[in-house]
């Protein structure tokens, strides 16, 4: 079969495909399927909060 199987080097933290029939190795290329931003910069806020601050019914 020419089925590429995942296996990861730990050493280098890197991700590769083997042939498990040829031992044949390609590079699998990067993928960020996730990324979290920890800080105090919000990038999106849920609205404009100018006009709350000068309603005097709030």
């Amino acid at each position: 079969s020419n089925l590429l199987y995942p296996k990861e080097d730990a050493s280098t933290r890197t991700l590769s495909f083997v042939c498990k029939a040829c031992h044949h190795i390609e590079a699998g290329e990067p993928a960020c399927t996730f990324r979290k931003e920890f800080g105090s910069n919000v990038t999106e806020t849920a609205g404009v909060t100018t006009d709350v601050a000068n309603d005097p019914t709030v």
